[in-house]
């Protein structure tokens, strides 16, 4: 993308396509997004919060209607995907990848099969439960970068 010279701004998005062509499962994988939303939400910029063209929500694979969901599963009719439209543009490989990984254990991982009543940034890194300190260390600078030190004090009960 460098050799390209690409270029993102506030408005742009980054959509990632997870192929269901050989998989049955679709309606879990868009569950269990769904119910990571309220942790996967504090990790990308407000822009992304609160935009019309990512609402924080999900569709069905059958309601085409508004594909302009965070997680939309209307993608499926035309291309078997699920697609998840929360994170912002990015030319930054380290960025997309830990994207990647990140959306990637949430559809795989029963842990996110209901909702959770603990939505710290540290039952997130439990929740995911990645054995990569690089990983967890890029998910607590995301929820640092976009909620503040105050956020954090807050949720450790530290004034």
């Amino acid at each position: 993308m460098k050799e390209k010279k690409a270029k993102v701004n506030a408005s742009c998005g980054l959509h990632v396509h997870l192929d269901f062509r050989n998989k049955t499962n679709i309606e879990q994988a868009g569950n269990r997004l769904y119910n990571a939303l309220p942790y996967l939400s504090r990790i990308v910029p407000e822009t992304r919060r609160n935009n019309k063209y990512c609402k924080l929500d999900k569709n069905t694979v059958s309601d085409s209607s508004d594909r302009y969901c965070a997680i939309n599963m209307s993608a499926y009719s035309k291309y078997k995907t699920l697609e998840v439209r929360l994170h912002s543009g990015s030319c930054n490989f380290g960025k997309i990848t830990s994207w990647l990984m990140i959306v990637s254990n949430i559809v795989d991982n029963d842990k996110f099969s209901k909702a959770q009543s603990d939505t710290s940034i540290d039952k997130f890194i439990e929740l995911l439960d990645f054995k990569s300190d690089e990983l967890n260390y890029y998910i607590y600078e995301r929820y640092k970068k976009f909620n503040g030190d105050k956020a954090i004090r807050e949720e450790c009960g530290v004034s």
